[in-house]
């Protein structure tokens, strides 16, 4: 909620780990909280839009930003969101790869990437990070 006891203005959601996701568009609370949390435009449908756009935005910026700056700047849901389906994506595709030369070095890629990913990583943890940042 807004700022103030009697604030009616929802401005975002809180995670259990702490990590606050302002909302794209404020959200009044008003009337019965059966109407402002669950229907059409309420809290949940807010959350879930909310979610998915700062989702979509570090997917995008996943690809074209150093990770390490990606991960330091991004929601811990988000990286933990988006690093998932990189990975898994990237995995995939040096899996599919059915030319047994050309698949062992891509593996070999693979494995080098993931190796300076974790370095890369560990770098970050080494740094001044808030505790919200070493959650993710």
């Amino acid at each position: 909620f807004g700022d103030g006891s009697n604030s009616q203005d929802i401005h975002g959601m809180i995670s259990g780990e702490g990590e606050e996701i302002p909302f794209s568009k404020m959200l009044k609370a008003r009337n019965n909280v059966e109407k402002w949390l669950s229907s059409d435009g309420g809290v949940e449908e807010r959350m879930v839009s909310t979610l998915r756009d700062v989702t979509r935005k570090g997917w995008k910026d996943y690809a074209v930003t150093d990770r390490k700056e990606w991960v330091r700047n991004s929601f811990c849901q988000v990286v933990i969101t988006v690093g998932s389906i990189y990975w898994t994506l990237e995995s995939e595709q040096v899996l599919n790869i059915e030319d047994g030369g050309k698949s062992v070095k891509a593996m070999g890629k693979w494995l080098t990437k993931n190796k300076d990913q974790l370095q890369g990583l560990t770098e970050l943890i080494r740094d001044k990070l808030t505790s919200l940042q070493r959650k993710s």
